[in-house]
Formats: C-alpha cells, sequence, structure tokens
C-alpha cells in the first residue's frame, strides 16, 4: 500500500491561488508526488461541497488514456464531460504527452467554465509554445521529494499508531530527541504525550542522507527493496525524459557523465576536468555536448545547478556552476553518501532553501568560497556548510569566510555538532534542527 503524505506547504500554496482563473502548474521529477497532490487536492474540493462529477481528472501515464494523444481528441474528452453551467475542475497529469495540449487548457481557461491544474516532469513544459498561449494566466509550483522534517514527522505518526508493536522492534532513544506531541483525548487534562518516534533525530538524518526522500520508498522496510525502487526510477528518468526527449544516441557514455557528475556534487563543475576524465577511460565528449547532457538532466529536474555570484564585484559568474541532485537516494545507487558527508550535507541543505522559496548561489569573496547565498526579496542570507567543526583549523575556515563580508544580512555556519560554537555575530546551528526548521 502506498503511504500518502499531506504536502501541506504545497497544499498551502495551491490553496492561496485556488478559484483564481489561472492554470495551476504543477511540476517536477518523475515520482516525486505531483500525482498525489492532484489527488489530494480533488479530495479537498469534494470535502467543500464539489460534486464528483464536476471534476474531469486525467493522468496520461495510464494505459487507459493513452488513446488520447492529441489536443482535438484532449477537447473533445473533456467537452463530452461538461454537462452543464456548473463550474468544472479539469486535472491534467503528465500532460505534456498530449501534442498541442496548450490549446485546450488556454481555451478552457478563456471560457472560464474550468479551472485547470496540470502536472509535467520537463521544465520545458512551460518554454515555446505554451508560455506564447499563456503569458500571464499559469502559476507555477516545483514539487520537490519528502523535506526531512515531512520524514520526521512521518515517523512520529507511525510511532503514535503502533507503539507497543515499534518498541518491541526499536530500541528506546534519548528523551531529549523526542518531539513533544499532543493528542486531546484526555478528559483529565486535553492532552496526552504521545510515543517517541521509531528514530532519534541523529538516526532517521542519517537513514534520510542514504535513502533520500522519495515518496514510494516509505512503502517498504527493506533496504534492498528501498534500492530497487529508486534504480527503477532512476532508470525512468534518464532513459524516458532524458534519452527519449533530447534524442540522445550514446547512452552509455551518457550514464558515464552522469555518473561522474553525481559522484561530484557541490564541486565547482569544469567540462574541460570531465573531458579529460572521460578520456583517460576511452571516451570522447565535446563541451557542446557536455552541456547539452546538463540542460536534458536539469530539464528533467535530476539535477539543479547553482550559479557562482562575486559577492565584492556584485556579479553573477558566468562559468564554473556547482550542481547538486534532486534526491540523494539516487547518488546512494552508486556512491556512498556518508563516506562524501561533506558533499551530502551540502546537498540537503541547498533544497532545504529551495524549499522554502529561496533563491540559492554560491558566493565567492577574494579567494575564498560561501557555500550559500540564499535571496528572497529583501531577505538574504549567508551559509557555511560542514560536518562537524573538530578542529580549530575547520572553525577558523568556516568562519572567517563569513567574517570577511561586510554588510548586516544574517551568516550561518551549519554542521552536526551539538555544542554551540557561535561567535562574532555568526550564527552557529546543528543541521539536523536547521532542517526540521
Amino acid at each position: 500500500m502506498v503511504l500518502l503524505i499531506r504536502r501541506d506547504a504545497y497544499l498551502k500554496e495551491i490553496q492561496s491561488v485556488m478559484g483564481k482563473q489561472i492554470i495551476k502548474v504543477l511540476t517536477g521529477m518523475r515520482r516525486v508526488g505531483k500525482s498525489t497532490l492532484l489527488m489530494q487536492i480533488q479530495n479537498e474540493l469534494i470535502n467543500s461541497g464539489v460534486k464528483p462529477e464536476q471534476i474531469i481528472s486525467i493522468n496520461f501515464e495510464m494505459m487507459e488514456y493513452e488513446p488520447i494523444n492529441d489536443y482535438q481528441l484532449l477537447n473533445a474528452y473533456i467537452r463530452k464531460r461538461i454537462v452543464n453551467d456548473e463550474k468544472y475542475y479539469v486535472f491534467l497529469d503528465e500532460v505534456q504527452e498530449v501534442k498541442g495540449f496548450e490549446k485546450v487548457i488556454n481555451s478552457l481557461n478563456a471560457e472560464e467554465i474550468a479551472e485547470v491544474f496540470i502536472t509535467g516532469s520537463n521544465s520545458k513544459l512551460l518554454s515555446g509554445e505554451l508560455a506564447t498561449y499563456l503569458t500571464g494566466r499559469f502559476y507555477v509550483i516545483e514539487i520537490l521529494p519528502l523535506s526531512f522534517k515531512e520524514i520526521f514527522d512521518h515517523d512520529a505518526e507511525r510511532s503514535a499508531d503502533s507503539p507497543t508493536e515499534r518498541s518491541a522492534i526499536h530500541p528506546a532513544v534519548h528523551p531529549a530527541d523526542r518531539p513533544t506531541v499532543h493528542r486531546d483525548d484526555s478528559p483529565a487534562s486535553n492532552t496526552t504525550v504521545l510515543p517517541a518516534p521509531i528514530y532519534s533525530k541523529e538516526e532517521l538524518l542519517k537513514q534520510y542522507i542514504n535513502t533520500g526522500g522519495m515518496p514510494g520508498i516509505l512503502q517498504f522496510d527493506d533496504d534492498r527493496i528501498k534500492k530497487n525502487y529508486l534504480l527503477d526510477m532512476y532508470q525512468s528518468i534518464l532513459f524516458r525524459d532524458i534519452v527519449k526527449r533530447s534524442k540522445i544516441r550514446d547512452v552509455d557514455l551518457l550514464q558515464r557523465f552522469m555518473r561522474y557528475l553525481l559522484h561530484n556534487i557541490g564541486q565547482i563543475f569544469s567540462a574541460g576536468t570531465i573531458t579529460k576524465y572521460l578520456k583517460s577511460e576511452g571516451r570522447k565528449l565535446s563541451k557542446e555536448t557536455i552541456y547539452n547532457y546538463l540542460e536534458a538532466a536539469k530539464n528533467a529536474y535530476l539535477i539543479h545547478g547553482i550559479p557562482r555570484y562575486n559577492i565584492k564585484g556584485k556579479e553573477l559568474l558566468k562559468t564554473n556552476e556547482k550542481y547538486f541532485i534532486n534526491d540523494l537516494g539516487l547518488r546512494s545507487l552508486y556512491f556512498d553518501n556518508e563516506q562524501d558527508i561533506g558533499q551530502a550535507l551540502e546537498n540537503l541543505v541547498y533544497l532545504h532553501l529551495r524549499r522554502q522559496g529561496f533563491e540559492v548561489y554560491v558566493g565567492k569573496i577574494d579567494k575564498q568560497e560561501i557555500d550559500f547565498i540564499a535571496v528572497k526579496g529583501q531577505e538574504k542570507k549567508y551559509m557555511q556548510v560542514s560536518y562537524l567543526l573538530a578542529e580549530p583549523s575547520t572553525i577558523e575556515r568556516e568562519f572567517s569566510a563569513l567574517e570577511a563580508i561586510d554588510d548586516n544580512f544574517p551568516k550561518l555556519v551549519l554542521s552536526l555538532d551539538r555544542v554551540n560554537r557561535s561567535q562574532n555575530g555568526i550564527i552557529h546551528q546543528n543541521i539536523a534542527e536547521f532542517l526540521l526548521n
């Protein structure tokens, strides 16, 4: 049975534009939970009094709808379902499979007879003709894998549902690690403290680093089955969303390139370096092809590219971006995330900032690097990420880079230390606590 976790942050954002005559577009990597969100929106509509007949829902990954492969067939199907003057709600899942779909959704939106929701697993969904048709008429939400907080809250709920069974399997955790959760089922005090979650924060973070946050893995307890699920998902993204869409002929070369990229997440990327690496393996790859592969992987939401920003010069640098994977569980198919813990933690922090709505950059100040500059409107934060501040040299390196920045925006050092090493106005915070914020 697939576990359905309420994505409250996304649902709240979607609710803020409900009733507005704009097309709601959910984008994101394959199997990241877009279909589940559409289902949850439909359930909320029904609970609010909308009749099921007013909801028209099509998932184009299902064989049932395979014959609807162009905009005329899609339009005919939807129009047949609209039988009166009531407001309708149209949900089109993985709609990029239908040629010319933009003509249909534009017409439905212009006529104001339906509120339209669409999903797609390719960032080009909103390029070309669609952007021309729908200028100013759509609202985009990128869906990311489950956050650490969503995993943590889910773990606490599972423990509350069957405390006796689980306490026999899992050892007790330190009381300081237990979340305080209350339930209104006690007549005397009106609150009852629920049992502790299955894992401590640290244990759960370790598991999250290794297996990631794809919703589908929560239905499995066996790590081997989780890995098989992730491998199937990765190959589906690689072949359906990258090879097929971008018409890539040399699949072996693409796979070698992607493994190199996954191994070097969080590192300054150089086309020259990867060219030399592949040459050492007897393969050749032009810089043009490298950037085509990068673009295809970004379009499929498999990776994210982070531009570099010169803090003193106040300008974006055109070369040497960093790249992060959309989910660490996919990287764990080929590499040990615990062994590469520094890179893995940077990846988690980057995704957390994106979930909070920040634009993220890598900072450069003189010869020093700032791991992240996070910007949202007038808000800005500078961040350094480290595994542990165990050595004086590590503390000096992480704090001195931030001290070189002479503005008054917040500056943070994040690590797995439990001891607070805040100094000189720079905040030091435990990464697990930061991710639960």
